[in-house]
């Protein structure tokens, strides 16, 4: 299906024809647009995440307070990245002591697109992922599968190179709820 052209595009030439406009001035309009409509393709949004320790407690972190705990990297590969990564935030297990999530069994990793997953707190203690807010030293998209994502060190551990595992890196991640 062949798509309409925007009102925006189809008025430039109409107006350089009547001489309203210098192709100049008319350029740069065009390319203004185009650079704010790129721009915000990259679709920024704010980190929103929000750890459950009980149905009654709940604590909202921010960038500004994933950012004041002590941070940490991980460099590996993924199945859903080209090469080795780099990616930096915070362990998962200093997120959950900050928000004051206790004698946990599992957790619940939820997106924002509503996929979940649950993922043993043993074994998020044994293999210790962690919850990337940047990756190749950029801060993470919707388009780069962030703000946030749940990274396991692949590469240190060849054993959870699995769909177990891959279906526990969740991204564009929004909530952890404990579940006892």
């Amino acid at each position: 299906m062949k798509e309409k052209p925007s009102t925006v595009s189809m008025a430039a030439p109409f107006l350089l024809l009547c001489g309203v406009f210098q192709p100049l001035r008319v350029a740069t309009v065009m390319v203004s647009l185009f650079v704010t409509f790129s721009t915000a393709a990259s679709l920024h949004v704010p980190i929103n995440l929000t750890v459950r320790a009980s149905p009654e407690q709940s604590m909202l972190f921010d960038r500004q307070k994933l950012e004041a705990l002590p941070q940490a990297h991980i460099i590996t590969q993924t199945p859903f990245t080209r090469g080795q990564q780099r990616f930096d935030g915070v362990a998962l297990s200093t997120v959950l002591d900050a928000a004051g999530v206790g004698e946990c069994a599992n957790v619940n990793l939820k997106s924002m697109n509503r996929y979940q997953s649950v993922l043993s707190l043993n074994m998020a203690v044994r293999y210790h992922p962690m919850i990337a807010m940047k990756r190749n030293g950029q801060a993470m998209t919707l388009r780069t599968l962030g703000p946030l994502w749940l990274v396991f060190p692949l590469d240190q551990y060849p054993e959870i190179q699995n769909d177990q595992f891959y279906s526990a890196m969740v991204w564009q991640l929004t909530d952890i709820e404990c579940l006892r």
